[in-house]
């Protein structure tokens, strides 16, 4: 008999099929023998081979291959040399956090999103990515169309985990690429898609007068306006100069919080 596939290597967690083609009398009955190599050693499993028709081969599938094993099949009495399978896996991502270290003016302190494939971020935030991969990898990179690849650098005592800085001066799709040490690559797509926010400028509405108006030299002129910014004004007021004198400046507002539209108001004598 001649058995197939013989040694191999099967992905972990798939099935394999044993195959036995025999010449010369065809027998009633065979028996795929198999024992798992790694670990404590069970007892041998047993499974029936079936004949394929009337073709002179026999087969049985083992359902899930998760770890080593050696197995061996028998035909009426005759008994096969013992063949070794081994388990691989393809290099994949388990996990992507984003750790996010907020520019200064934003008030904002640093968080940890976990398990993220699309995020927001302000522009000028500092952003590291950390990939959890299911094994460690000669090589781990991100890579975008017509732009050098962002290598991952693996984490002191931590062999699986890997770690980049991206930079956040505009928007970004990444796509993770991985190679293990023989040469597989990763069949899972892995996409990491940044927004980049930009820091837009803080918006002043001017209320009254929002428009040129004439005034006479015994008037004051009451000045309206509210200010806004998303993340905050440290201070605003305004600035104005009469003729013959220099420029006036008054602080109206300070510590405004970001996303409050604040009032202002301020009276210019003019006589």
């Amino acid at each position: 008999m001649t058995i197939e596939p013989g040694n191999t290597e099967v992905e972990r967690g798939t099935s394999l099929l044993v195959l036995a083609r025999v010449t010369g009398t065809l027998p009633d009955q065979g028996t795929l023998v198999f024992t798992p190599t790694e670990g404590e050693q069970p007892d041998e499993t047993r499974l029936s081979l079936n004949r394929s028709l009337n073709d002179p081969v026999y087969g049985a599938r083992i359902a899930q291959v998760n770890a080593p094993l050696q197995y061996r099949v028998e035909l009426d009495g005759e008994v096969s040399p013992t063949y070794q399978v081994t388990v691989f896996e393809y290099p994949r991502l388990e996990r992507a956090d984003a750790l996010l270290s907020y520019p200064s003016y934003t008030g904002l302190e640093s968080r940890r999103v976990q398990d993220v494939r699309s995020l927001s971020v302000i522009e000028g935030t500092t952003l590291q990515l950390e990939c959890q991969l299911n094994k460690p990898v000669p090589t781990a990179e991100l890579t975008e169309p017509d732009q050098p690849a962002i290598a991952l650098a693996p984490v002191e005592g931590n062999p699986t985990l890997y770690t980049a800085l991206i930079p956040t001066e505009r928007s970004r799709k990444l796509t993770l690429r991985l190679i293990d040490d023989a040469g597989r690559a990763n069949v899972q797509s892995s996409e990491i898609k940044i927004q980049v926010v930009p820091n837009q400028p803080a918006t002043v509405k001017p209320l009254f007068p929002a428009r040129d108006i004439e005034a006479s030299p015994l008037e004051e002129i009451d000045l309206k306006a509210t200010v806004w910014d998303d993340f905050g004004i440290p201070r605003a007021g305004v600035t104005y100069s009469l003729a013959g004198r220099s420029p006036v400046e008054a602080v109206l507002v300070e510590q405004v919080a970001g996303k409050n539209r604040q009032e202002m108001a301020h009276s210019v004598p003019l006589e």
